[in-house]
């Protein structure tokens, strides 16, 4: 079974869909949740864990996180937003 170096906190929220990372480090794992729509809180906690020299996350570890937030973002985006464009060029592409 593997334990967290280091718990946490949960970032607080009302939002129905959280956002859940986690990161192997060490044989151990980091687990990070937020709810939706608090990822810039998430951002900053991973940032100043980061900053901690106590704490095992690197700024490295940080930026890999913080790269999945994006993704994470991103694919909500893409669910809200309108069907995906086909990928035949627009008419207006073609006479240019």
């Amino acid at each position: 079974m593997v334990q967290p170096v280091h718990q946490p906190k949960r970032v607080a929220g009302k939002a129905a869909a959280p956002v859940e990372l986690s990161l192997d480090k060490g044989g151990r794992t980091l687990v990070y949740r937020c709810d939706a729509g608090h990822e810039p809180d998430l951002i900053r906690q991973l940032a100043d864990e980061a900053a901690d020299p106590n704490c095992p996350l690197t700024w490295f570890d940080a930026a890999v996180l913080c790269h999945r937030v994006g993704l994470s973002l991103r694919r909500v985006l893409q669910d809200r937003s309108l069907p995906p464009r086909s990928s035949a060029p627009s008419r207006a592409a073609e006479s240019i």
